[in-house]
């Protein structure tokens, strides 16, 4: 029976101190007293350093929306009583059994290995091929990450939408097996839009933690940002912008205006992408957590300079600039098949003179 739950590290302070505030608390003592639970066990459960039983999740996770609650459910690991003494392989395939059936399971190990999303990968840890220098497209993988990746001790993972970021997900996966020799793998989960790319490899965390200076856990909180290096270099730091638009950047459609904008909760990276996009000639404006603009010109420019390698992003810029037509997000879906064939990263074709108002 999987009667307890850990949540990831990434998680686990968000977890409790959402619930804190919910219930106007002021320290993880009051909150343990709140839901009568034990001080010294409760600090265990809030360290991870003990697994939380189902029915003191539910008690704890009473004051969460259901939205919230399957954002954090969605990304636990459902765990035995006896965890500890089978915390090996076989626990690691009863957990994916668990989440998302024997079926899924089987496909995962037809593709030729085991893709639990909370635990090590076995198979692509050895083989790594660990790049001499640092080129676009591992600069663009940073700022993927820096967009809207996570990093654990074994593993990085990737979120995406599951209805537009499967192409732009197998494209990240060729960048990854070309420039490290290693398979990513990608996941949908269940019952909702969510789709991870997942690499599993501490050698391919290792060398993203040592070149670009990347800790664990929370990047807000780490105060995670573009090196200085990949800043100075023209060609890095287009690629590493690409990167960071195509996961938390949009091209939206504002009337009979298509948009450009990149959002983020840390004022450190979000200064950054501000500066680069304001000093390269894209980006006009810095408003409460978003930067961008809306002047079509700058768009046109960065399409030509920066281009994406995302689908919906190219399909919304070339629609608008061939067509003239502004399409909204969903709209793109029906132009996936004529657009799946384009070389990533896609850079548009505009004539300098075409730049100007």
């Amino acid at each position: 029976m999987r009667d307890r739950i850990l949540l990831p590290e990434e998680l686990r302070e968000e977890f409790f101190e959402i619930i804190k505030s919910l219930l106007r608390l002021k320290s993880g003592k009051q909150l343990a007293k709140e839901l009568s639970i034990d001080y010294s066990t409760f600090k265990n459960y809030r360290r991870g350093e003990l697994t939380i039983p189902v029915h003191i999740f539910e008690k704890l996770s009473a004051p969460l929306d259901e939205a919230q609650k399957q954002k954090f459910l969605s990304n636990a690991k459902f765990l035995d009583s006896n965890w500890g003494a089978i915390k090996g392989g076989k626990r690691g395939i009863a957990v994916v059994r668990q989440k998302y059936g024997e079926e899924y399971l089987q496909m995962l190990r037809q593709k030729g290995g085991f893709a639990n999303p909370n635990r090590p990968h076995p198979v692509t840890s050895k083989n790594i091929i660990v790049p001499e220098k640092i080129n676009a497209e591992i600069a663009g993988l940073l700022g993927v990450y820096l967009g809207d990746g996570t990093l654990t001790e074994y593993f990085m993972r990737i979120s995406g939408d599951k209805r537009f970021d499967h192409n732009y997900f197998e494209y990240l996966s060729g960048v990854i097996k070309r420039n490290f020799g290693i398979a990513s793998v990608i996941l949908e989960v269940p019952s909702t839009n969510q789709l991870a790319l997942q690499i599993h490899s501490k050698k391919f965390v290792d060398f993203f933690r040592k070149n670009f200076n990347l800790k664990n856990g929370d990047k807000i909180r780490n105060q995670s940002k573009i090196p200085d290096f990949i800043l100075a270099d023209g060609e890095l730091a287009k690629a590493c912008l690409r990167g960071l638009m195509d996961t938390d950047g949009s091209f939206s459609r504002r009337s009979i205006y298509l948009c450009m904008a990149f959002t983020s909760y840390s004022p450190v990276l979000l200064n950054q992408v501000y500066e680069l996009g304001l000093k390269s000639g894209y980006f006009t404006y810095n408003f409460k957590g978003q930067v961008g603009s809306n002047s079509w010109p700058k768009i046109k420019k960065y399409f030509s300079e920066v281009g994406s390698s995302n689908l919906r992003h190219i399909i919304r810029f070339e629609e608008r600039f061939k067509h003239n037509k502004f399409l909204y997000q969903e709209e793109t879906l029906k132009y996936f098949p004529e657009y799946e064939s384009v070389i990533l990263p896609h850079r548009a074709r505009v004539l300098t003179a075409m730049i100007q108002p």
